[in-house]
């Protein structure tokens, strides 16, 4: 005989939905009760920044912007075990995997073109730099010294945390601007950089687990969740049988 494994859910989920509706059931009496668990992620502190720096003011002058970086992410798994049950088949998760990336990007433009037998006229006339602690590996410093370059840079981090665990990070991004000998207020030099940090969890973040407790301490509505459980999968089960080619 050919095992038919939705006949299964569907007799397995009517016998869990009689039990529940079998009325007054004996102390002894067990029934399965799945409960849910997840994991949740929440974020303090700032976790994107941007700087710009632009100078078309006086000849062999700088213009700096520099901002911080610092924040945390806490990881927590909610999660109730019931006070009372007769057997536990399975175990929620008591740690997960968070990857945290780091993206560094912007652009760099000078109108400028370096001298190198000139002081002050050498180069960069423009540069950023970003750095965070806990990324790997670290964002190498962007310079230009003629014409336009865009930044495009990634760093990334894996780490374990249990229930309740944090990670701290910190961190800082930096521009400067630079202008040579120019006649009047002709010529310019600008940086414009963000540094932004994101979270994913790269295990799963929700499931269950199954406990086996006493008929009579499982609240009504999941009699009546029960039930209707049941009912979706005989509709569920006669879809699928009614698609079935009938035989000649």
């Amino acid at each position: 005989m050919k095992f038919n494994y939705q006949a299964t859910i569907l007799i397995g989920t009517v016998a869990l939905a009689s039990n529940f509706n079998a009325g007054q059931a004996n102390a002894s009496d067990c029934i399965s009760l799945y409960v849910p668990w997840k994991w949740e992620l929440t974020k303090s502190g700032t976790s994107n920044i941007s700087v710009y720096a632009e100078n078309t003011g006086s000849g062999f002058s700088t213009v700096p912007d520099s901002k911080p970086l610092t924040g945390a992410y806490l990881v927590n798994l909610l999660f109730e075990e019931p006070n009372n049950y007769c057997e536990k088949l399975g175990n929620a998760p008591t740690e997960t995997i968070l990857s945290i990336v780091g993206s560094f990007t912007g652009v760099l433009g000078t109108d400028f073109l370096p001298i190198p037998t000139i002081p002050g006229l050498k180069g960069p006339f423009a540069g950023a730099s970003a750095f965070v602690n806990i990324l790997e590996p670290p964002f190498d410093k962007e310079t230009l010294f003629v014409g336009q370059k865009d930044i495009n840079q990634t760093g990334s981090t894996a780490i374990t945390l249990g229930d309740g665990n944090s990670i701290s990070f910190a961190g800082n991004l930096d521009a400067f601007a630079y202008k040579g000998l120019t006649i009047g207020s002709l010529g310019f030099s600008l940086a414009s950089a963000h540094l932004d940090l994101s979270a994913t969890f790269l295990k799963p973040t929700t499931g269950w687990v199954e406990y086996k407790v006493p008929a009579e301490s499982v609240p009504e509505p999941l009699t009546i969740l029960g039930s209707a459980t049941a009912v979706g999968f005989g509709a569920f089960f006669k879809r699928e049988h009614s698609k079935k080619p009938k035989k000649s």
